[in-house]
């Protein structure tokens, strides 16, 4: 969802920039946390900055009441909603599978007006493992009663294509060209109905 279907990736690095500012550190570029659910991304800083005392829990607490109190402006990413309209009226399940808790994926959906055509979401808190794991993945295609086979997702972080690879799923990635996803592309302008079909009949 984040940084596929919504511009919110910048909404999430400011509040976790700010708060971790107190600790005198920022996120690397090279560290990928696209994807990542909040409570594995706080623990593998904690454990990379060896920050003492500090709990993963309490700062992804910390990072959603800032959340809930920041202006919540957010937008589709470019022609994703005419791509969503079209799948959907081509009979295809459509699911969320996110990093997000479920309460900001809820708030997301009925923001975009996207809730009529989101068949299932699923939140990285209702699976025992996060991305890069495939938990989430197969729960939503177990959700929406389609096979693993016949499943493409769409993601913008190296985490989810991998975790969707291991769920035996197709894949699209969005963002700069990365050779384990099935198709990259820069822009929706790339993806039609088409395409899809043709990745899933591989």
């Amino acid at each position: 969802m984040d940084g596929v279907i919504c511009d919110s990736t910048h909404l999430h690095r400011e509040l976790e920039d700010e708060l971790l500012s107190e600790f005198g550190i920022t996120i690397p570029n090279e560290l990928d946390y696209a994807g990542i659910s909040d409570l594995d991304m706080f623990s593998d800083l904690i454990t990379r900055y060896e920050l003492k005392g500090v709990r993963a829990e309490e700062l992804v607490k910390r990072k959603w009441k800032a959340f809930d109190n920041a202006p919540f402006m957010i937008a589709p990413l470019p022609l994703v909603t005419d791509l969503i309209i079209s799948l959907s009226r081509a009979g295809f399940a459509l699911g969320v599978a996110s990093g997000s808790p479920k309460v900001f994926i809820v708030k997301v959906l009925e923001t975009l007006s996207l809730t009529p055509f989101i068949h299932q979401f699923v939140s990285s808190e209702e699976v025992e493992k996060g991305k890069p794991a495939p938990d989430v993945f197969l729960k939503a295609a177990r959700l929406l009663n389609v096979p693993s086979s016949r499943t493409l997702v769409i993601e913008d972080g190296r985490a989810g294509i991998r975790g969707a690879k291991a769920a035996g799923m197709k894949t699209v990635f969005l963002g700069e060209p990365l050779d384990d996803a099935d198709l990259t592309i820069s822009s929706f302008s790339e993806l039609t109905v088409g395409t899809i079909e043709a990745l899933l009949e591989r």
